[in-house]
């Protein structure tokens, strides 16, 4: 009978331990920040801080019209990430994603424009904060969002769960909105659809698609 209740108290010990474990931070609170009226220059001094940006990545912000001056709107691009990995939210999910995966992810370049821009290997830590990110998302009620939103996918996604951004955008309480299905893109893995790097051939087609978005909406 001891050794029944030893037994128990370890596996009860066991438990408590992993359930305990570290987890990611999911604290969103926010601290407010007074940015100076010249944000070009702000960020040019921000960034010359560091030395091992690649030239062409740096912070910008892209004006129209005359810099500085405020619009009616601005493009907020919002790039979704794999729910697969939620292993990274569970208790000790970084020890254990990095016993299944190892310690830093590696991927091979597609041109050379890819690996230019691109990291090749990043640490499997740095996905803990993104997957924190993207279980605040999925826990906020959308149905507050009133926000204009066009969310343009690829059906044939290899990095991204479809079904849900497709089950996330229903729920969107913005009164207009528009999803588009774009698979005429030159990735592999359809989850860039356009740009330089991976893309060019569609590049036009769907910036053609987010202007004429903007332009039905009245400013």
């Amino acid at each position: 009978m001891k050794m029944i209740y030893l037994v128990g108290a370890v596996i009860t010990l066991i438990v408590v331990v992993a359930l305990s474990g570290p987890r990611v931070d999911m604290n969103i609170s926010l601290n407010e920040i007074e940015l100076p009226s010249n944000l070009d220059l702000y960020l040019s001094e921000s960034e010359s801080r560091f030395k091992d940006i690649t030239e062409g990545t740096e912070k910008k912000i892209i004006w129209d019209g005359v810099p500085g001056a405020k619009t009616d709107v601005s493009i907020v691009f919002i790039h979704p990430a794999n729910s697969n990995m939620s292993i990274l939210l569970w208790p000790w999910g970084e020890k254990i994603a990095e016993m299944l995966i190892g310690k830093t992810r590696h991927w091979e370049s597609n041109n050379s424009l890819h690996e230019k821009y691109w990291a090749n290997d990043y640490s499997t830590a740095a996905m803990l904060p993104m997957m924190g990110l993207v279980k605040i998302v999925n826990d906020a009620d959308l149905d507050e969002i009133s926000t204009p939103t066009l969310m343009v996918y690829s059906s044939k996604d290899k990095t991204i769960s479809v079904p849900a951004l497709i089950k996330a955008f229903r729920h969107f309480g913005s009164i207009d909105k528009e999803i588009v299905e774009f698979n005429d893109t030159e990735d592999p893995d359809s989850h860039a659809l356009a740009g330089d790097l991976l893309s060019p051939s569609s590049t036009k087609a769907l910036a053609d698609r987010v202007t004429a978005f903007v332009k039905r909406r009245p400013m």
